[in-house]
């Protein structure tokens, strides 16, 4: 905005300094050429024999040529400096045809003047009407220009700041940060009255979103805090039943119903905690995806998951010796990997790949794997909470877990990208900031 406010005044000054300086020019030059037109005239009718000689007065010397002299340029009669000469003399009695100027040191002026003795070309060197801006007429406007632009750059910047201050502080803000701006003079306040009023504004917005977001995490804390109770009793019970026909099934039914309860209230509180945590410690990433590696492995055995073809391990990882990620959270980054492996192996097939590395200061962590993917058009709607796509609707969840990566991404500063490595190589990868700037909240 800076830059637009000052190309603006900028073109505005010199718009009108450009306009001032013609004006001035011509109306400098139409009085200079009155004033030459009444010295010129006396000295123009004795050349051309239309007035006798006096010698009493101190006239400008006059030469005299038959023919247009040589290095001598035709000036355009219409130039309104040249036409008011010409009306000028005309009305003391000189007829001028045509005029022409040999430039340098002497400049001369050449009329081509009709007289009772003919037509001839009489030249006169004094100061004449100037072709060109005088220098110290271009240096003041200069010099004026420079002082109105630097005025201008001055209030552009002020007037710009407050607001890249305040698109700052909005760009800042991250989707579940819980820490609202306390109320105080920010730079907004420097601006005009509008500009202190779009700030206090945003001030209560992020308040209110701050507030939001609080009342959310405690409502979802309070319900899986008060659901895990009874799933807790209803365990407890299915183990004690008696053992009897058909009873081992029904108690397995009620586990597997009850575990997967168990898993919706797990990515209730996920959801909740994402938001809650502050992102201010050190960690280092290869322990952390090497231990949520070998889970992972652990649930696809547990479930029987077909071995990949040719071989193949179920799930390899790609890891560096040491990866460290200044500020974040160790359980926040944690869940962020779970879900994404957790995700792959419910919906795509193995093998599984679980990559890390240090690419132009991000952290890149990406999780493979061999099945379908994800559509373009359903990418922005997956990550939405709750939201569960038509081949997942069969399946245990809460539609939940993308939404827990998406926050937990937009807290940490980074992004979440969705693409296609190879024919059948679906990969999700989380571009991870090594530093968040000054203004990001965490």
């Amino acid at each position: 905005m800076f830059a637009q406010v000052l190309a603006a005044q900028v073109f505005s000054v010199a718009g009108v300094v450009l306009l001032l300086g013609v004006l001035f020019y011509l109306d400098r030059n139409l009085t200079l050429a009155r004033l030459i037109a009444e010295r010129w005239a006396p000295a123009l009718q004795q050349a051309a024999g239309s007035a006798p000689a006096a010698a009493s007065q101190s006239l400008p010397q006059v030469l005299q040529s038959a023919a247009l002299p040589a290095h001598a340029d035709l000036l355009p009669g219409r130039a309104p400096r040249m036409a008011e000469l010409r009306e000028r003399l005309q009305g003391k009695g000189v007829t001028v045809t045509q005029l022409a100027m040999v430039r340098g040191e002497p400049q001369t002026l050449w009329l081509k003047v009709r007289g009772p003795a003919g037509t001839r070309w009489l030249g006169i060197r004094e100061p004449l009407v100037e072709p060109y801006l005088p220098l110290r007429v271009a240096l003041a406007l200069a010099l004026g220009l420079l002082l109105v632009l630097a005025v201008s750059a001055w209030q552009a910047w002020r007037l710009a700041r407050p607001l890249e201050v305040l698109r700052q502080r909005m760009a800042a803000h991250r989707p579940g940060d819980m820490q609202a701006a306390a109320p105080e003079r920010s730079a907004a306040g420097t601006g005009s009255s509008e500009i202190a009023a779009i700030g206090a504004a945003w001030q209560q917005t992020q308040a209110r979103l701050s507030l939001h977001e609080r009342e959310r995490a405690l409502m979802l804390a309070g319900i899986s805090h008060d659901l895990r109770s009874p799933l807790t009793r209803i365990r407890l019970a299915a183990a004690l039943l008696p053992d009897g026909p058909g009873v081992a099934e029904r108690r397995s039914s009620i586990e597997r119903n009850v575990a997967a309860m168990d898993r919706l209230l797990q990515g209730f509180l996920d959801h909740a905690q994402a938001a809650d945590l502050a992102l201010d410690q050190p960690v280092e990433l290869v322990e952390l995806l090497q231990r949520l590696a070998r889970q992972a492995l652990d649930a696809a055995l547990a479930e029987d998951t077909a071995a990949p073809p040719d071989g193949q391990p179920l799930l390899r990882t790609e890891l560096p010796g040491q990866l460290l990620l200044p500020a974040a959270h160790p359980w926040l980054l944690e869940r962020l990997v779970a879900n994404l492996l957790d995700n792959a192996r419910q919906h795509g097939r193995p093998p599984w790949v679980l990559r890390a590395e240090l690419r132009q200061q991000e952290v890149v962590i990406e999780v493979q794997d061999a099945g379908p993917g994800i559509a373009v058009q359903d990418r922005e709607a997956v990550l939405q909470a709750f939201y569960r796509g038509d081949v997942s609707r069969g399946r245990p969840g809460s539609g939940l877990g993308l939404a827990v990566v998406r926050d937990g991404v937009a807290r940490l500063g980074g992004r979440i990208e969705f693409a296609h490595d190879a024919p059948r190589r679906h990969v999700v990868r989380l571009c991870l900031p090594l530093a968040r700037g000054p203004h990001e909240l965490i």
